[in-house]
């Protein structure tokens, strides 16, 4: 997926699908309930799964810090910067110095917004 792509991209389930997967490591499986209906769940490393449809780091500031948090582990770091009035816009961006320096940014209208892309765009690109 292209820079470009990505920064196409708006917030909701698209989006947060593909954090999920690439950023995250996680796996979208359909479970079946015990009266036949059913949910998609990603099953998540370390603390079991997490329901698709209840997990939105594009659109809640928690699960963009559980995003951000996952980078920062394998070593990034990040700066984010919200722009002043009148754009109120955020810029965040992940930058590694070892073994060579590389920086990746998005400026978005949100923050969580801004660090889903910005995450996507460095395991991407």
């Amino acid at each position: 997926m292209t820079r470009t792509e990505i920064m196409n991209m708006t917030p909701g389930a698209e989006l947060d699908r593909a954090v999920a997967e690439k950023v995250m490591g996680w796996e979208a499986q359909y479970i079946q309930n015990r009266d036949e209906t059913g949910q998609y769940v990603y099953v998540t490393k370390g603390i079991g799964w997490v329901t698709v449809d209840d997990w939105q780091p594009s659109q809640n500031i928690a699960h963009a810090k559980e995003v951000e948090m996952v980078m920062i582990n394998r070593g990034w770091y990040v700066n984010i910067v919200k722009t002043p009035p009148p754009h109120y816009r955020t810029a965040c961006v992940f930058y590694l110095y070892y073994p060579e320096y590389v920086c990746f940014d998005a400026t978005c209208d949100t923050e969580c917004e801004a660090i889903s892309k910005t995450a996507m765009i460095a395991v991407e690109v």
